[in-house]
C-alpha cells in the first residue's frame, strides 16, 4: 500500500457541502476497498485481517446510510431554494404588471396614440403570462415542500428539522472521515506486516533450499571420496598381488 488515505469534510452550511463531503467519503472508500483487496486482506486468515474487513464491511454500510441521510436533506434543501427563487421571480412578475397596468391605463386617460396602447397591451398581456407561470411554479414547488413534510416520518427530514439534520449530518461524516483515516493506516499496517511474514517465509524457504542443496553436495562429495578410496585400495591391492 503506498500511501494512507486521508478525508477532510467541509460544510458550507449548506447540504451541497455535505453532498462533496459524503462523495469524497464514498470515493474514499472505494480506494480502500480496492487496496485490501490489493493485499488480500478481505480473504485473509489472520483475525486481524478478518477484523479489518469487517471494520471495512461496516464503514461502507456507514457511509451509504450518510450518503441517503444526504440526498434526502439535498432534495428538501434544493424544493426550498426553489420556493425562494419562484417567489422572487412572482415579486419581480407582479410589479412589472402593476407598472404596465398604470403606464397603460395613463395611455388610455390621455387619449395616447393607438400603436402605444397596442404595444403597451402587448408587454401586459407577456408581462401577465410571465405572472401566471411563476405563480403556478410557485405553486408546484410549495406543493413539493408539502409533499416531503409529510413523508418526513419515512426520510426523517423536514423543514422544522432541516438544520439539526445537517448539523448530525456533518458529525456523523466527521466521524466517518476519521474511521476512514484510522482504517487506511490500520490496512497499510496490516500489509506491511503481511508482507514481512512472506519475505521471512521466503527468506527461510531460501535457506532451507541452500541447506539442502550444501547438505546433497556434501553427501555426494563424500560419495566421491569414498568410491576414490575404495579405487585406491583396489589399485594397492592389486599391485600387492
Amino acid at each position: 500500500m503506498s500511501q494512507i488515505i486521508n478525508v477532510g469534510v467541509n460544510f458550507d452550511g449548506n447540504a451541497s457541502g455535505a453532498r462533496g463531503a459524503i462523495g469524497g467519503l464514498l470515493s474514499d472508500v472505494r480506494d480502500l476497498t480496492a487496496e485490501a483487496s490489493k493485499v488480500k486482506l478481505l480473504d485473509g486468515d489472520s483475525q486481524q485481517a478478518q477484523a479489518l474487513s469487517s471494520d471495512l464491511q461496516g464503514l461502507i454500510g456507514e457511509v451509504d446510510a450518510l450518503a441517503q441521510a444526504s440526498q434526502r436533506v439535498r432534495i428538501l434543501e434544493s424544493a426550498l431554494e426553489s420556493v425562494d427563487e419562484y417567489r422572487a421571480r412572482l415579486t419581480v412578475a407582479n410589479a412589472q404588471v402593476s407598472r404596465l397596468r398604470a403606464t397603460l391605463s395613463e395611455a388610455y386617460d390621455s387619449g395616447a396614440d393607438s400603436s402605444l396602447i397596442k404595444s403597451l397591451e402587448r408587454q401586459l398581456a407577456a408581462a401577465e403570462k410571465a405572472a401566471g407561470r411563476a405563480s403556478q411554479a410557485l405553486e408546484r414547488t410549495q406543493a413539493r415542500v408539502v409533499e416531503l413534510n409529510l413523508a418526513a416520518e419515512q426520510t426523517g427530514v423536514s423543514t422544522a428539522n432541516l438544520a439539526k439534520r445537517k448539523q448530525e449530518l456533518a458529525e456523523a461524516s466527521a466521524a466517518a472521515s476519521a474511521r476512514v483515516e484510522a482504517l487506511g493506516l490500520a490496512i497499510k499496517q496490516e500489509a506491511e506486516y503481511q508482507t514481512y511474514l512472506a519475505n521471512e517465509a521466503e527468506r527461510a524457504a531460501k535457506a532451507l533450499r541452500d541447506e539442502e542443496a550444501a547438505a546433497s553436495i556434501e553427501k555426494h562429495r563424500q560419495a566421491a571420496i569414498a568410491i576414490q578410496k575404495e579405487a585406491e585400495y583396489t589399485s594397492w591391492w592389486a599391485n600387492e598381488l
